[in-house]
């Protein structure tokens, strides 16, 4: 726990390194994709696909385990267990229910701890919780839409919202370990609701899209008349709730951007709530 909240200080005191090292993280992570899976696939090249899916699950497992001693030490030092086991058990569930829905591979469960050491290091960055979440998920979503419209373009037949999901919930994971270990956010200088970093970018965000949907830069689905466009959202529908892949004898379900967006925002707002359970347990311990 020491060790963890000296990490955070010390890269707060530090912020142009710490940005670099978040950076250059980030781009180990987008970059080597490809390489990555050919190296996974060469490891597991002698097992059958039950075995590579048991042996992958295995490894998350106790990586997992590994966490949940450090937050269980962690929230018993810093007397924060019932609030990080309330976020921390709604989290476990939803990477539970997001495993049995969005994934096929096991393997995709790699973006959990991904993004949770990403969010450990934005967090200095960003000073809050919520935040953090907030710019590592927009983060997760760069490297999605450079896998789709870059990498792989023609593999894939939809912006990939249920890896977005994970990488959430990867960083939701990093900021409740940051939380079940003593460190605190910071509260916000007071300023003005256009001088919000967060909502500028939203706003940023939401206009560069809507001109490039004006202008048939981007569409959300195929357009019927066979015009070009730099980018399509959804190239093909799924038909149904489920989606099959019939050799790999394997359901999931697409999130698509409505759904996707919807539930992304829900998620946000769940994790901002961590700040603000942080500020009150601090005027709690203040009031004693």
């Amino acid at each position: 726990m020491i060790f963890v909240q000296s990490f955070v200080t010390s890269c707060r005191r530090h912020p142009w390194i710490t940005t670099v090292c978040a950076a250059g993280y980030f781009i180990l992570v987008v970059l080597p994709h490809l390489q990555v899976g050919l190296f996974f696939q060469w490891l597991f090249s002698h097992f059958t696909r039950s075995q590579y899916q048991l042996s992958v699950l295995s490894v998350f497992v106790l990586l997992f385990l590994i966490v949940c001693l450090v937050l269980l030490r962690g929230m018993i030092v810093s007397r924060r267990v019932a609030p990080v086991l309330v976020f921390l058990g709604i989290t476990f569930v939803l990477t539970a229910v997001s495993f049995k829905l969005l994934v096929i591979h096991n393997i995709e469960l790699i973006h959990l701890p991904q993004y949770t050491l990403l969010a450990v290091l934005i967090f200095p960055l960003a000073r809050r919780f919520g935040d953090t979440v907030f710019w590592t998920t927009l983060l997760g979503a760069v490297d999605e839409a450079y896998q789709y419209f870059i990498l792989a373009p023609e593999r894939t037949m939809q912006y990939d919202f249920n890896d977005i999901i994970l990488n959430l919930l990867g960083a939701a994971f990093g900021v409740i370990l940051l939380f079940a270990c003593g460190v605190s956010p910071e509260p916000c200088k007071k300023r003005a609701l256009y001088a919000n970093p967060v909502l500028l970018t939203l706003l940023g965000l939401a206009a560069g899209i809507v001109i490039m949907f004006q202008t048939g830069l981007l569409t959300l689905y195929p357009p019927q008349d066979g015009q070009p466009v730099l980018g399509v959202i959804v190239k093909e529908l799924p038909k149904g709730f489920w989606s099959h892949i019939s050799h790999l004898n394997a359901h999931y379900h697409i999130v698509l951007p409505l759904e996707g967006l919807i539930l992304t925002g829900l998620l946000l707002a769940l994790y901002y709530s961590l700040d603000t359970t942080s500020f009150y347990l601090q005027r709690k311990n203040h009031a004693k």
